[in-house]
C-alpha cells in the first residue's frame, strides 16, 4: 500500500541524512571539505545535500551521529518482518532519535 511505502521512504530519507550528516562531521574534523566528500562518497559536484550536511553537521559529535545511525539500524531491524507492533517500535526508536538529536554525547 502507499502507507507502507510512504513509512519506508521516510525511513530511507531519515537514515540517509543522518549517514550524511555523519560523512560531512567526520570530513570537517579532517580539515577537509565539500569537494572531498563529493570525491570519496560518489556525490556530484555542488550536490546540494553535501551543503546541507556541511551547513549542519557541526550541530553534533559523531558520536551523537553514530549512536543515532544505530538506533536507526536497530529501527530497520526490528520492523521486518516479525509480529512486533510496528507503531510502537517505531513510537520508541524515533523517541530515542529525538533524544539523541538533543543531546550533546
Amino acid at each position: 500500500s502507499s502507507s507502507v511505502t510512504s513509512k519506508l521512504d521516510s525511513r530511507a530519507a531519515l537514515n540517509t541524512a543522518f549517514i550524511n550528516l555523519y560523512r560531512a562531521r567526520l570530513i570537517r574534523e579532517k580539515k577537509h571539505g565539500e569537494t572531498t566528500m563529493c570525491e570519496l562518497f560518489a556525490y556530484k559536484k555542488g550536490d546540494r545535500k553535501v551543503g546541507i550536511a556541511f551547513e549542519r553537521s557541526g550541530k553534533y559529535t559523531l558520536k551523537q551521529l553514530n549512536a543515532i545511525i544505530q538506533t536507526l539500524y536497530e529501527l530497520d531491524v526490528r520492523l521486518k518482518p516479525s509480529a512486533v507492533d510496528k507503531r510502537l517500535v517505531i513510537e520508541e526508536q524515533i523517541g530515542k532519535v529525538a533524544r539523541l538529536v538533543s543531546e550533546r554525547i
